[in-house]
């Protein structure tokens, strides 16, 4: 059973914030600070208007699809998958995994972490 989960703010949301039903389905939208997240397994759907994006997947071959992009910045993944783009970035992942990834901003760096 996976839960689903959603964020979306244009204010201030809590520095820190605990998911203890995994797996989820994760949705967050943000106009603005950066985002971090690690140890949520499932669906992330995470896009930032503004700043930085950190994501650690974990054991990326958990995933089916990744995709991670920045219209202005650089990214920083793993040495699989492949990295397009010359001002802003994309890199993508195909596995055989059940979970996806989608990860953007557009004026920030991202960075993935996996195993």
């Amino acid at each position: 059973m996976c839960r689903k989960f959603g964020i979306s703010s244009t204010g201030r949301i809590p520095d820190q914030l605990f998911l203890e039903q995994l797996p989820i389905s994760l949705e967050v939208q943000m106009t603005g600070g950066d985002l971090t997240l690690e140890g949520v397994d499932g669906d992330k759907n995470l896009q930032l208007f503004a700043d930085d994006l950190k994501v650690d997947v974990g054991i990326l071959e958990k995933n089916r699809s990744a995709k991670v992009s920045v219209s202005v910045g650089d990214v920083d993944v793993p040495a699989i998958g492949e990295v397009h783009g010359w001002l802003g970035h994309t890199w993508r992942f195909h596995g055989s995994g059940q979970y996806r990834l989608y990860a953007q901003t557009s004026s920030g760096n991202a960075k993935l972490l996996a195993r």
